[in-house]
């Protein structure tokens, strides 16, 4: 049975791996059920640059928040050009009685290039990359809710995954406190919060969440209600 279990994973574990185009995995990679969640969003969300073998460095931070989540995306390509993305989406989420859509909206904002070496210099500066998963660094707790970060590297063709759940919970620990000071300064350089407003404006669902338990509905007249409802129903 031992023997089957670890075939399995084996497989499942290659595929997710080759299906962003990456060969190696490093040894300190996190590879929980997270890893299979995000190959799922990534099949979803086409927006998002995906990794591949020619890219000399490419660098992802993923946020899944509770109401709108986002990915940046810094890569290198073989012309040493640098490059930084980052990707908005939320879910529709319908009303009680309601058959789900399962519609997702995303939004991507292109940087200038000046923005992915400053993005660069904060990656490096904080050291990022040598910072294990939480679940390697001792008294990382976890919980129910929350968010959760996911930080992606791929180098040399090898493929690192790994992944924190809210660092703002982890008061004593170092390296919950380097994460935080890094995200803060990369949402500071690439304005993550006023873009993320500007994008939860565009919003075309009357109830939305990110896949936390928490969700966010517009306050409308019923004439808008009317109106939403009949294009969720046109929708199906």
């Amino acid at each position: 049975m031992r023997t089957k279990l670890c075939i399995a994973f084996i497989f499942i574990f290659t595929t997710v791996v080759y299906g962003q185009n990456i060969s190696n995995m490093t040894v300190d990679s996190d590879t929980s059920f997270w890893l299979n969640r995000q190959d799922f969003l990534l099949k979803r969300l086409k927006k998002i640059k995906p990794f591949e073998t020619k890219q000399n460095y490419h660098f992802r931070l993923f946020y899944h928040g509770q109401l709108i989540s986002n990915s940046i995306d810094l890569w290198q390509d073989e012309d040493s050009t640098l490059s930084i993305e980052a990707v908005f989406y939320t879910n529709e989420i319908v009303p009680s009685g309601e058959l789900p859509t399962n519609r997702l909206y995303s939004e991507k904002v292109s940087f200038e290039s000046s923005k992915a070496i400053e993005a660069l210099k904060i990656i490096r500066k904080n050291k990022i990359e040598s910072i294990p998963t939480d679940k390697q660094i001792k008294g990382w707790s976890k919980g129910f809710d929350g968010v959760e970060f996911i930080i992606e590297t791929l180098r040399d063709k090898n493929y690192s995954f790994k992944q924190y759940w809210t660092p703002s919970a982890q008061d004593s620990i170092f390296e919950a406190h380097v994460l935080k000071n890094f995200t803060n300064e990369l949402w500071t350089l690439l304005n993550i919060n006023r873009l993320e407003n500007e994008f939860k404006a565009r919003i075309p669902f009357e109830c939305y969440n990110s896949g936390g338990p928490t969700t966010a509905c517009r306050i409308l007249t019923r004439k808008e209600k009317r109106h939403y409802k009949q294009e969720r129903k046109n929708y199906r």
